[in-house]
């Protein structure tokens, strides 16, 4: 099971910055280590969350926007 205790300095920030943003689902798995079905933020809160993770993730964000298969 996944723990917050045993993370790195980046994985704790990640989770932190998906959990500001307020992605229900996420926080639903992380904190209870279930969710309902499974559901994509808005797209407004996916691209502030990719952009507050940095250069990687925003280029991560457009290889998804050019393909929708990969959600």
């Amino acid at each position: 099971m996944f723990s917050l205790t045993k993370t790195s300095t980046r994985q704790r920030e990640i989770i932190e910055i998906v959990l500001s943003n307020g992605w229900g689902y996420m926080r639903g798995l992380l904190t209870r280590g279930k969710a309902d079905e499974p559901r994509l933020p808005a797209p407004a809160v996916l691209r502030k969350i990719l952009t507050e993770l940095g250069p990687f993730y925003i280029k991560f964000g457009q290889l998804l926007s050019t393909r929708p298969d990969l959600f």
